[in-house]
C-alpha cells in the first residue's frame, strides 16, 4: 500500500510541476509576443542629413528589444541625423536632432572623393573652391561618396553647376568666432 501511495503522490507532484513548467513557458511567449512599433531605416542616411519620410518606416519588434528604439516615423521626419544610418538600421532614441538651417540657406549634395572632400565630417565648417575643368584632378582611389553642404541660396546654383562637373574640391576651416 505504501508503494501505491509513493506512486500517487510522484504522479500528482509531476503533473503539479508539468503545469508550472507549462504556465511559466507561456508566460514568457506571451511575453515575447508582445510588440511595439520601431522606426527602420530604408537607405543609407548620411549624418547631418535631414530625414525624410521615403527614408524610413515603423516595423514591429518584441517589445522587450524596442524600448530604446524611436517608435513613431513623425518624432525623425524633418529631424536631422545625428549619426550616419545605414539601411536596414534602427533608429536609436537621441540619434536625430533639429535641423538648425539658418534662414536662406539650402543643403547641396556634391560628389567628392577622398582627396577633395577634406575628411568632412557633420557639422565641420569647410571652404568649398570650384576649380576649372583644365587643371589635373588630384591622383588617387575615387570612391563614390558626397557631402551635404549648408548653403546660401544665391551660391547653391554655382555650387551645383561646378559639382555637376565634378570642379569641387573642398579644405576643412576653423568657424569664425
Amino acid at each position: 500500500m505504501s508503494r501505491k501511495v509513493i506512486v500517487i503522490v510522484c504522479l500528482l507532484l509531476a503533473a503539479v510541476f508539468t503545469l508550472l513548467i507549462y504556465r511559466s513557458a507561456n508566460v514568457k511567449y506571451a511575453e515575447l509576443r508582445k510588440t511595439v512599433d520601431a522606426v527602420k531605416v530604408t537607405q543609407f542616411i548620411p549624418a547631418g542629413s535631414e530625414i525624410r519620410a521615403d527614408q524610413v518606416e515603423a516595423v514591429k519588434v518584441p517589445e522587450a528589444v524596442g524600448k530604446e528604439f524611436v517608435n513613431d516615423v513623425n518624432q525623425v521626419v524633418g529631424k536631422a541625423a545625428k549619426v550616419s544610418l545605414v539601411e536596414g538600421q534602427y533608429i536609436f532614441l537621441g540619434s536625430v536632432g533639429d535641423v538648425a538651417r539658418k534662414p536662406d540657406m539650402v543643403e547641396v549634395h556634391v560628389p567628392v572623393d577622398l582627396s577633395s572632400s577634406a575628411a568632412v565630417f557633420a557639422g565641420d565648417t569647410a571652404d568649398v573652391f570650384a576649380f576649372s575643368k583644365g587643371q589635373q584632378e588630384a591622383p588617387g582611389m575615387r570612391v563614390p561618396a558626397s557631402v551635404g553642404l549648408e548653403v546660401s541660396r544665391e551660391a547653391a546654383p554655382a555650387i551645383v553647376q561646378a559639382a555637376s562637373q565634378k570642379r569641387i574640391y573642398l579644405v576643412k576651416a576653423t568657424p569664425a568666432g
